[in-house]
């Protein structure tokens, strides 16, 4: 007996000695360590989550990196001269070193073949496999652990293998599945629709009733435009919990945005006369009611070419498909309502041609013949590092024609041109001018 609590206090000694080494990134020291704890204790399972974490903490590192005026983060700190003026900043970068990143996932992986039920071990692979936005692997990882709570008979375990109890088990795993799924809902991946909806109905299959899943399902739905499929999501989030008001609230956004503000109304209405509903939901709802219930302001033709437009041309990003720009009903429509406005134009008067192909595509918008000075007859948003700078094609005195650009809240003009017929003119018009690349 003796014997044996010897032999637990060394092992505990290994084990904090490694994870200090760890911390202070003395990975020699850890790997001395970890032998000799393996030669003290082979089938410690505790060897599995050290080795782990001693592999993933030197493979990441993290440096700080001096950044130039341009893109600056909103976490890094800004540098300024004397006349406080930005000059720079100091950002965090992060490097990997892809073969240890690889030895810490191998570790983890036999760790959870040898002991299927240690949860954290499941948990600690996807918090890896996330750090560096691998969200299939993520999603496999975690589908084991449906699996696994799926079947009844699992008992989970944690550190040392001590058994949790059931109902802390299944609150670990709900959260746990829970902030996965927002992390990817939010994140940039172009695949994160689909990887929502895969997870989404794991954690829907194991717990039903999991009303943030359900609200998240719904509105990743609208995003791919199925509004009844995200009405149904939100409804039954609502259903699994009557007290939070926020599926309604976004019930109540879509028939707002669907134009149908008489049930819009209705649905704010219930969640007012609710006493369940939260006060933070019920504030929304007053809001959208008052905002259904102010008029729009009316934009006028100068302040939507000369003001409007050019802030749409600096907030869109530059990515590899334009599709933000061609929508001419979010932009001129609905982002205007949104926003208590209503545009000089109807969707039908303009007319949006992609000129080019991906990252370099310019896209011309043509409006009705101007019947002001100095008003639009085309515009074209040509991408300038990771946004658009507008160029004009204004109506001038004399029926002349005056390219023009916007930027920084800026207008210039570059002196009279011949009146494009269409939009291949207008790209034509502006490669002549030096404000295109010239074909090859």
């Amino acid at each position: 007996m003796l014997l044996a609590s010897w032999m637990t206090a060394a092992v505990t000694g290994y084990k904090q000695q490694v994870y200090e080494s760890i911390s202070e990134s003395d990975y020699n020291k850890a790997d001395s360590l970890l032998d000799s704890w393996r030669d003290s204790a082979p089938d410690d399972q505790e060897l599995y989550p050290a080795g782990f974490n001693r592999y993933l903490n030197e493979a990441r590192q993290s440096l700080l990196t001096l950044e130039g005026v341009e893109g600056i983060r909103e976490d890094a700190f800004v540098l300024s001269d004397s006349l406080g003026n930005q000059v720079g900043a100091l950002g965090e970068r992060v490097e990997w070193n892809d073969s240890l990143y690889s030895k810490a996932i191998e570790v983890i992986s036999a760790g959870i073949t040898e002991y299927p039920s240690r949860l954290d071990f499941r948990l600690g692979k996807a918090a890896a496999l996330k750090y560096r936005s691998e969200w299939p692997s993520v999603i496999e990882t975690l589908d084991g652990v449906v699996e696994q709570a799926l079947d009844n008979r699992i008992v989970w375990t944690w550190e040392n293998g001590d058994t949790l109890d059931v109902d802390s088990a299944r609150m670990i795993v709900r959260d746990a599945l829970f902030d996965n799924i927002r992390e990817i809902y939010v994140s940039d991946d172009e695949m994160s629709p689909v990887y929502v909806d895969m997870l989404g109905a794991r954690i829907i299959s194991l717990f039903a009733d999991e009303y943030r899943t359900l609200n998240i399902l719904g509105g990743n739905k609208y995003a791919q435009g199925d509004k009844a499929g995200a009405i149904d999501y939100f409804t039954r989030s609502f259903e699994a919990n009557p007290a939070d008001g926020l599926s309604l609230s976004n019930i109540a956004y879509i028939y707002y945005n669907d134009k149908d503000t008489v049930r819009a109304v209705e649905i704010c209405n219930k969640i007012l006369e609710d006493p369940r509903i939260d006060g933070e939901s019920k504030e929304i709802a007053s809001g959208l009611i008052e905002t259904i219930n102010t008029p729009l302001e009316s934009l006028r033709a100068y302040d939507y070419f000369f003001r409007f437009l050019p802030f749409v041309a600096e907030s869109v990003e530059n990515k590899k498909q334009s599709g933000a720009l061609t929508d001419i009903h979010y932009i001129n429509s609905v982002y205007l309502v949104n926003n208590r406005m209503k545009s000089p134009f109807s969707d039908a008067q303009i007319k949006a041609t992609s000129m080019g192909e991906g990252c370099d595509a310019v896209i011309v918008w043509q409006f009705p013949e101007p019947d002001e000075i100095p008003l639009c007859l085309f515009v074209a948003f040509v991408p300038e590092g990771e946004t658009y700078r507008l160029f004009t094609i204004e109506k001038s005195l004399g029926d002349a024609w005056v390219l023009g650009s916007s930027r920084d809240r800026n207008h210039s003009n570059y002196g009279n041109i011949v009146r494009p017929g269409d939009a291949a003119d207008f790209v034509d018009a502006l490669r002549k001018s030096g404000h295109l690349p010239q074909r090859k």
